[in-house]
């Protein structure tokens, strides 16, 4: 069965440190990394290929989804690879790029190893709100940038 991917590609006007920190810092993920605006997240790394992450959402129902993987590449500050695993499917790879454009920074995120067109449309979804909410926070003044 041929894998299914998702990419999706967005520009923010900020520069690519501030993006690839709003990445990898567990205290501003935990801003933006849910799916519901109203949801709310706890996020735990040790961002070091090999390393592990962890990142519960909570949603404004009561339940709480948990997400974790290892790093596979971290390439300050243009790439980030990760294993993705959650209760709908273990194994997948989510790559986020970076570059600097005119406007700021273009992301491309890459999610690949979905098996199934269920699979790829639950996790768009997810991707969509996760980088609605992402969008929201990047633009904050979260420290230094």
């Amino acid at each position: 069965m041929p894998e299914v991917e998702i990419e999706l590609k967005r520009v923010y006007p900020v520069d690519i440190d501030r993006v690839f920190e709003a990445w990898t810092d567990p205290g501003v993920m935990s801003s933006w990394f849910y799916v519901g605006d109203r949801w709310t997240a706890e996020v735990e790394n040790d961002l070091r290929v090999g390393g592990t992450y962890r990142i519960s959402m909570h949603t404004d129902g009561g339940e709480t989804l948990v997400c974790h993987g290892i790093y596979r590449e971290v390439a300050r500050p243009h790439r980030l690879a990760f294993t993705w695993n959650s209760h709908l499917h273990s194994g997948s790879l989510v790559t986020i790029e970076l570059r600097p454009v005119a406007e700021g920074t273009e992301l491309t995120l890459t999610h690949t190893g979905l098996p199934t067109e269920e699979l790829r449309t639950a996790h768009y979804h997810g991707w969509i709100g996760c980088l609605a909410n992402f969008e929201r926070v990047v633009g904050r003044d979260f420290g230094p940038a």
